[in-house]
């Protein structure tokens, strides 16, 4: 999974890192096995049993994969299928705290160079809009351009806060709305610099960009973005359009116990349902995003003779305020 060697982007992990690694493989909650680090693929299933060897002057972190066993259709809509263990774990992407601030995370390895990426952090903080920042480091040979957005409590206060307000009197209403429409109006217009920002900046790519939003909590929601036209993913942001969303979660919660699922938004600026997570480790999600995920792993097989080529959801973070 990882070593001590310094790698193809000049990077080198420590033993300390690998260590914490293992641990958080072998904890009760489990790393993903994803393919090509794309997060709107189902995962393939979990990694367990990992340990640290040492050869040839280096330490060598290495796993099991546990592929799922079962996989079946939903008797009540045959545009779905789930994938499940005989005996699973939840996963350990899934957080329940809201940050206070909103993070935003990068890979410093998807900028044109390291003065692009340093042009990045300057450009979004001159924005004056508080937010946290991390480096997502996927360590993939040809990562898909991303960049992801931990919805933090003051950019969502807006959604949750108002048809409250408007319960308690209309006065109130109307001077809450006033304060948390502004709050909203500068979340959307720090949204759409950064990514301007980050996409003016970064490498290019055959793959169109990544733009995520994670609001953590109970479920996850993950939101995806295929695209760096802000106008549309700021437009699907709006409540006319999370509105359908939150009324086909509160569907999918009927049907399962749900820790995290994933919605995608199409060409014609809505969110479309992708996948779910339960607590068991199974996922449940739409047939073509299986087909896609399972096509892609079998190239991804032959191009490196059967070896295992996988990512896991796992980054080291370095934050920036």
């Amino acid at each position: 999974m990882s070593t001590t060697h310094v790698d193809s982007h000049k990077d080198k992990m420590s033993l300390e890192a690998l260590i914490r690694m293992k641990d958080t493989i072998n904890s009760d909650k489990k790393l993903r096995w994803g393919v090509d680090h794309n997060k709107e693929f189902p995962p393939v299933g979990q990694l367990i049993n990992a340990e640290i060897v040492q050869r040839d002057e280096h330490y060598y972190l290495e796993a099991d994969y546990k592929p799922y066993d079962y996989r079946e259709e939903v008797p009540w809509d045959n545009t779905l299928l789930m994938e499940s263990f005989k005996e699973g774990y939840p996963f350990i992407e899934i957080d329940l705290e809201i940050p206070t601030e909103t993070i935003v995370a990068v890979d410093p390895n998807s900028f044109i160079s390291d003065k692009h990426y340093n042009l990045f952090l300057q450009e979004t903080q001159a924005l004056n809009y508080p937010f946290i920042g991390t480096e997502h480091l996927r360590k993939a040979n040809a990562s898909t351009p991303e960049i992801i957005f931990t919805v933090g409590q003051s950019a969502i206060i807006y959604h949750i806060i108002k048809p409250l307000a408007k319960k308690i009197g209309k006065k109130i209403a109307d001077k809450a709305e006033k304060v948390l429409v502004e709050k909203g109006e500068d979340f959307y217009q720090f949204i759409s610099r950064t990514i301007i920002s980050a996409f003016s900046h970064g490498a290019s790519s055959n793959r169109p960009p990544f733009v995520v939003f994670q609001i953590n909590g109970i479920p996850n929601i993950e939101l995806i973005a295929k695209t760096s036209d802000h106008d549309l993913i700021i437009k699907a942001l709006k409540d006319n359009k999370l509105k359908a969303m939150i009324e086909e979660i509160d569907f999918y919660r009927s049907k399962f116990e749900i820790e995290k699922i994933q919605f995608i938004l199409t060409t014609k600026g809505k969110w479309k349902f992708n996948y779910l997570l339960t607590p068991n480790g199974a996922v449940v999600g739409k047939k073509d995003s299986f087909k896609k995920r399972d096509r892609r792993l079998d190239i991804v097989l032959n191009m490196n003779d059967g070896k295992v080529y996988n990512s896991v959801g796992l980054s080291n973070s370095k934050k920036r305020t």
